[in-house]
């Protein structure tokens, strides 16, 4: 049993550097910090925790990739992002991160989209008081919410506290640089269908969910993540991954499956060969582009294998590629592994978080390609030392894009 956990510490210890550099510049956290973290929590780790942590490690480093680009700590009294483990539909059992609602706020305000962030939980007797409505004209003070300091506001720490306690909703006031302040409420109903509907533990006591022990603040971040959409910025970069991410997270959790990095590549349908013309069958390596794209997904581009001699060489990866590296550089890269299933399945996110519509992904690696690394075909290609640089190419690409 003692080796049980011997490939997420040789994962998690690969991704040090990658790490190092998505924290480069961070006032507390570093990739130390991170890995003391992995080791603390696989350490602790029982249950669906440490079976996702055998089974799909994979995916556990994945989240602490996502948590490190976020500028977050996963698993802490800070409550920034939780490890949640799930079972697949194949019955293994895998890692997603949640992003809490202090993790929200932590954004919002570091990154300057406000100057404050706050929410409660509203109960029944409140509105019939009198004591709380909204108020959507006002610009400085969207909801009248009077609390009653002689009396003490109930515990609610899940779903059955909520129907005990007749809680009656939840908001989040966003208070913007320019005075204004935002807010959003949503009643207990539309709270309760996303918990049931997109929380993959929401009825089960898994003892990881933030829903069971934490239904409050799972409440008011259900309100406040609705509102951070419309804050969403140039330069509040983190901020606009984490709501994506989330989003992504929401599109697929009731689904309950993860693809396991075993799975057989998928092939793309006709595609164009370099001289334009149609008819061309390419097949491609799992883990690539077009491997990584969820079925049903359009077509997508041959990209720089197309431009750089037909589609022949993709399946070839590069055999017969006229364009040969000369120089040290290149040499040096050459000895450089790859990326593995969880750096590629990070950038394939970061394509989606960005909105870089699948036909274009081809054109983002060719153009990072030419710069960079000449014999690279496509991301399952890529040296894993430059995925960093990638990853800011992949944002410059999104930026000029969008201009």
């Amino acid at each position: 049993m003692a080796n049980d956990l011997a490939t997420f510490e040789q994962l998690i210890h690969e991704k040090e550097a990658v790490m190092g550099e998505l924290l480069e510049g961070h006032k507390y956290l570093s990739a130390k910090r991170m890995l003391a973290l992995a080791s603390m929590i696989a350490t602790g780790s029982y249950g669906k925790l440490r079976k996702s942590l055998i089974e799909m490690p994979f995916t556990v480093v994945n989240c602490f990739v996502q948590a490190a680009d976020l500028g977050l700590e996963p698993n802490t009294k800070l409550n920034h992002c939780a490890l949640v483990p799930f079972q697949t539909k194949k019955g293994t059992y895998a890692c997603q991160l949640i992003i809490q609602y202090q993790g929200y706020v932590h954004l919002a305000i570091s990154c300057g989209a406000c100057d404050d962030v706050r929410g409660l939980l509203v109960y029944q007797s409140e509105i019939d008081a009198g004591n709380f409505y909204e108020q959507p004209t006002s610009r400085t003070e969207p909801i009248f919410h009077k609390l009653d300091p002689t009396q003490a506001r109930p515990t609610v720490n899940n779903a059955a506290d909520a129907v005990k306690h007749k809680v009656a909703g939840a908001y989040a006031l966003a208070f913007l640089p320019s005075g204004v302040v935002k807010a959003k409420y949503m009643g207990l109903d539309e709270i309760e269908y996303i918990r049931k509907t997109y929380s993959k533990a929401a009825d089960a006591e898994s003892g990881y969910s933030p829903w069971e022990k934490r239904w409050s603040e799972q409440a008011i971040k259900t309100p406040l993540r609705n509102l951070m959409k419309t804050m969403r910025m140039t330069g509040e970069a983190k901020l606009s991954r984490a709501i994506e991410l989330d989003e992504t997270q929401w599109s697929t959790r009731h689904e309950t499956e993860l693809e396991a990095p075993d799975d057989p590549p998928r092939p793309v349908v006709v595609m164009q060969d370099a001289d334009g013309q149609d008819g061309k069958r390419v097949d491609v390596t799992a883990g690539s582009e077009r491997a990584s794209a969820p079925k049903g997904d359009s077509p997508l581009p041959v990209g720089a294998a197309a431009r750089s001699g037909g589609a022949e060489q993709v399946s070839a990866h590069g055999a017969g590629n006229p364009r040969q590296a000369g120089n040290v550089a290149q040499d040096s890269l050459s000895s450089d592994p790859t990326l593995d299933e969880t750096e590629q399945d990070l950038i394939i996110k970061r394509y989606r978080q960005l909105k870089i519509p699948g036909e274009e992904w081809g054109e983002v690696v060719y153009s990072f390609a030419q710069a960079h690394c000449p014999d690279v075909h496509g991301i399952e290609d890529l040296p894993s030392s430059l995925l960093p640089a990638y990853l800011k190419h992949v944002e410059q690409f999104a930026e000029r894009r969008n201009e």
